[in-house]
C-alpha cells in the first residue's frame, strides 16, 4: 500500500493522472491537499534513461510494442527524482502492474 498527498487530479476519457508525493501515513493531511491510498500490487520497475521527456516516450513505445509483457492496468507509478533534470544522463522510474495477484 502506498500513501500519497495530492493537489491535482486530472481525469481524461480513459485514465486518471494524479500528481502527488509519497507519505508514510494519512493521519495529518495539510489544508488544501487530498490524501489517497493507492494499491499498485505486483509491479515491475523500468528505468527511462536519456534526455527527458523524449526518454519517457521511448520507454512507453517499448512497453506498448512488447506483446509478451503482462499488465494488470490497475495503476502505474512514475517517480521523477533529481536525475530527471540531468540532461542526456537523465533518468526516471516507472512501476507498472505486471499481473493480477
Amino acid at each position: 500500500m502506498q500513501f500519497i498527498l495530492t493537489t491535482k487530479v486530472i481525469i481524461k476519457e480513459k485514465y486518471t493522472l494524479i500528481i502527488s508525493f509519497p507519505v508514510t501515513s494519512l493521519d495529518n493531511i495539510p489544508d488544501g491537499l487530498i490524501g489517497r491510498e493507492i494499491y499498485v500490487g505486483k509491479s515491475e520497475k523500468i528505468i527511462s534513461k536519456g534526455k527527458m521527456p523524449e526518454a519517457i516516450l521511448k520507454t512507453w513505445v517499448e512497453i506498448w510494442q512488447n506483446t509478451l509483457l503482462k499488465r494488470a492496468y490497475r495503476a502505474d507509478v512514475t517517480v521523477h527524482g533529481k536525475k530527471y533534470f540531468d540532461g542526456e544522463c537523465g533518468s526516471r522510474y516507472l512501476y507498472f502492474n505486471s499481473g493480477l495477484e
